[in-house]
């Protein structure tokens, strides 16, 4: 799914939602965050709120990668939007941007 078309901001194309591919609407691997499973035995939620904080992401992967021969594994993800339905409340967050790309992207807006 890489590479089939540049990546263009949707709204700027004027595409209709049955328009959309996939690359269209997913975040690549290289752009998430994750933390280890096992770091997660004693966290709390405020942890979880914090890392997601100082990444400035709205997603945390937690992954399980228990022998270095075999692949790491995808265990679950963190939603800033379910923790916030969870919790009932609202998340403040500041998106920050990891890439030229994305600060491209905030300065098109």
């Amino acid at each position: 799914l890489r590479g089939e078309k540049p990546m263009r901001l949707v709204n700027q194309r004027g595409a209709h939602y049955d328009e959309l591919t996939v690359s269209d609407v997913m975040t690549e691997l290289s752009q998430l965050y994750a933390v280890d499973l096992a770091a997660l035995r004693s966290a709390t939620v405020g942890n979880v709120v914090e890392t997601l904080r100082k990444y400035g992401r709205q997603h945390l992967l937690v992954v399980q990668h228990d022998d270095p021969d075999s692949p790491m594994s995808i265990r679950g993800v963190f939603s800033q939007t379910q923790v916030e339905r969870q919790l009932g409340t609202p998340i403040d967050m500041i998106e920050i941007a990891m890439s030229f790309a994305e600060i491209g992207q905030a300065i098109a807006h």
